[in-house]
């Protein structure tokens, strides 16, 4: 097992000044902890093993929201997410922080994610991406269905953080 990065200092002022915003709400998070992985690839194994159960949750619900906003659940493969997104743990735990509509797509698209890993592991340029769009039409609901909760969705993650501070990082007054 690897030595963990431990909990980012976040200023209690940061939180109160994002709190209205769930999305740069969990960015201060997210920004702590990548700075605090340094030049480490984002995605290894190994690098995601530093994190507790927390912050590899939390790391992930951004990677996946991220990705399937920009990219849809193809890029959440092809940028290397795929096995930390489908993962059980995963799914799982943002279920028990309440975020039952995200649980479920992912476990959809997870069987998709399965049925077509070989060929979504593979890297393709930008132009050859998109031909993946036409080859697994397959995500194509899920996507939707994804735009259609992610902001409420997001806001329950964000409730949990809050309520869950000491779990994220170390709140400095």
């Amino acid at each position: 097992m690897f030595e963990k990065i431990g909990l980012p200092k976040i200023n209690a002022k940061d939180i109160e000044k994002n709190k209205n915003n769930a999305r740069d709400f969990l960015e201060l998070f997210i920004e702590k902890y990548y700075k605090m992985l340094g030049n480490l690839p984002a995605h290894t194994k190994e690098t995601w093993e530093k994190f507790n159960i927390s912050q590899y949750t939390l790391a992930t619900f951004h990677e996946l929201d991220d990705h399937v906003i920009w990219g849809r659940f193809i890029a959440v493969a092809q940028y290397g997410y795929g096995k930390f997104v489908f993962d059980n743990l995963f799914i799982e735990t943002i279920r028990a922080w309440g975020a039952v509509k995200t649980a479920n797509i992912v476990e959809k698209a997870k069987i998709i994610y399965e049925k077509y890993k070989e060929i979504l592991e593979i890297k393709y340029d930008i132009d050859d991406r998109g031909d993946l769009y036409k080859v697994i039409p397959d995500f194509n609901p899920l996507n939707e269905e994804y735009f259609q909760i992610h902001n409420a969705e997001t806001e329950i993650i964000k409730k949990y953080v809050e309520n869950n501070l000491n779990d994220f990082g170390i709140i400095l007054e």
